[in-house]
């Protein structure tokens, strides 16, 4: 009995750590830098939460994590396949899909 109520316990730990980890953090951009290939870009954030072509360029958008917990959508623009600006979505910036 003491066997299957740890692998209870081990499986609800479990969890609980993968969902306070589900969202990247805010922070993670800062890891992106000017002229980053798409690929460098996906493999440092991983998959965006949505992505659309504009105007030539393509638009890569993640939700992710700021200061206060509170989850916010982030947009990184690409043009000519490498990374050219990004920052927080908001009225004056791209709008997400």
């Amino acid at each position: 009995m003491s066997k299957s109520l740890f692998r209870v316990a081990l499986v609800l730990l479990l969890i609980s750590v993968g969902s306070c980890s589900f969202y990247r953090s805010a922070g993670d951009l800062a890891r992106v830098s000017p002229r980053d290939t798409k690929s460098v870009v996906l493999s440092k954030l991983g998959t965006p939460t949505a992505a659309e072509s504009k105007n030539g360029s393509e638009m890569l958008y993640y939700e992710l994590r700021g200061r206060n917990s509170r989850v916010d959508v982030y947009y990184i623009k690409l043009v000519d396949g490498s990374a050219d600006s990004y920052g927080k979505v908001s009225d004056d910036e791209p709008e997400a899909p």
